[in-house]
């Protein structure tokens, strides 16, 4: 949905690959978190009460960007924010690949390791599945 809301607004920037890549290590980390958080909700009152604190987690970088007297550090602690902010570089911005490589960079990681811990749970509870 997003590479089509950008190609209808034509936003892509300088550099619509990156922007198509960000935005598929976006769509994997929501995903991460989504598989992460099926394994360890239970029930639906679990899941409400995830999802008001997952708000905070997911809705917490566009705090950043809306109110300018936020301190821009504060946007640092959410994973997500590797995601907004250079898709708000390259299509605002119009800044090129080169600087938001750095951004780029730290996505790749948290996607990396969410992805081995994803990994782990999945076997440790599929071990668990074939005792019961």
């Amino acid at each position: 949905m997003g590479v089509l809301t950008l190609a209808i607004s034509t936003s892509f920037g300088n550099s619509p690959v990156a922007m198509v890549v960000i935005l598929g290590l976006g769509a994997i980390l929501a995903a991460e978190i989504g598989l992460l958080a099926g394994a360890f909700i239970r029930d639906m009152n679990t899941l409400f009460a995830f999802w008001k604190f997952g708000g905070l987690l997911l809705f917490g970088p566009a705090v950043v960007f809306m109110f300018p007297q936020v301190p821009s550090w504060v946007g640092y602690i959410f994973p997500t924010f590797y995601v907004i902010k250079p898709v708000t570089n390259l299509s605002v911005l119009g800044v090129g690949f080169g600087s938001v490589a750095f951004y780029l960079g730290i996505l790749v990681t948290i996607v990396v390791f969410m992805g081995l811990a994803v990994m782990n749970i999945v076997k440790r509870l599929s071990t668990q599945a074939l005792r019961i």
